[in-house]
C-alpha cells in the first residue's frame, strides 16, 4: 500500500499528569521529576482505535501519563518534546521569587520578558515545532500499513508539557500563546488535514474531562 496523500488526523495533545511540583505551583522546565501520587490516581486508561499512534516527550512525566493512559502502545519518543528551561526561575514559586526585582519585571511584562538564564523563547517555539513536523512525518509513514476508508481519520495522541502545547496551539491556530494554558491531564483534541507534507487545521475542542 502507498503512502496515503491526503488523510485526516485526529490528534490529541494532552499535558501530563500532576507533579509534585506543580501541586506547589513550581516552575519546572528541565528538572525530570516523575508523576506524584496525586498525579498517577487522577490518571485512567483511556478507550483509544487498536490501530492509535502515540507520542510523547522523553521526560518521565510524560512517559509515566503515555504508560497510564496508553498501558498497550508504546510511544514514538519525540525528543524535542521537552518543557522550556524556567533558568534561574526553575523549581520555584512566585512566593519564592517574591522578592526577586527581575521577576517583578517579569509579571509586569505579562510573562513575555526571557527566563534569566533560561532557554530563549524562540528556540523553544522551534524545537517544538520541529517535533510536530517530525510527529505528522511519522503518521504518513504509518498509513502505509492502515486500511483507510474514504473519509476515515487516523487518531493519533501525544503526551507533552504545557508550554509545548501552547507553541503548537498559538501556531495553528493563529492567536495568543497565553490563551492555552493548559491544567496537567487536560489538553486539546484538533481534526486536522494531512496533504503531501503539509496540513490544515480543520477545528478543535479543549478535552476538559473527556480524555478520549
Amino acid at each position: 500500500m502507498e503512502v496515503c496523500s491526503e488523510f485526516i488526523i485526529n490528534l490529541y495533545l494532552i499535558r501530563h499528569g500532576m507533579t509534585k511540583a506543580n501541586e506547589e505551583k513550581r516552575y519546572i522546565g528541565r528538572t525530570d521529576e516523575p508523576l506524584s501520587i496525586n498525579g498517577k490516581a487522577m490518571l485512567k486508561r483511556a478507550e483509544v482505535p487498536r490501530d492509535t499512534i502515540v507520542f510523547s516527550g522523553p521526560m518521565k512525566r510524560c512517559m509515566e501519563t503515555s504508560e497510564k493512559l496508553f498501558p498497550n502502545i508504546r510511544p514514538y519518543v519525540i525528543r524535542q518534546w521537552t518543557e522550556i528551561d524556567f533558568g534561574d526561575f526553575e523549581m520555584k514559586n512566585a512566593a519564592e521569587l517574591s522578592f526577586d526585582p527581575y521577576y517583578q519585571k517579569w509579571i509586569d511584562s505579562g510573562a513575555r520578558m526571557e527566563f534569566p538564564n533560561g532557554e530563549p523563547k524562540h528556540a523553544f517555539r522551534r524545537r517544538t515545532l520541529e517535533g510536530f513536523h517530525e510527529c505528522l512525518s511519522i503518521i504518513s509513514y504509518q498509513t502505509r500499513d492502515l486500511p483507510l476508508g474514504p473519509g476515515e481519520p487516523i487518531t493519533a495522541a501525544a503526551v507533552l508539557h504545557g508550554g509545548n502545547i501552547m507553541i503548537l496551539m498559538s501556531a495553528l491556530v493563529g492567536r495568543d500563546y497565553f490563551e492555552f494554558m493548559t491544567e496537567p491531564g487536560d489538553g486539546y483534541k484538533l481534526s486536522l488535514t494531512y496533504r503531501d507534507g503539509s496540513y490544515q487545521l480543520n477545528n478543535y475542542r479543549r478535552l476538559g474531562n473527556d480524555i478520549l
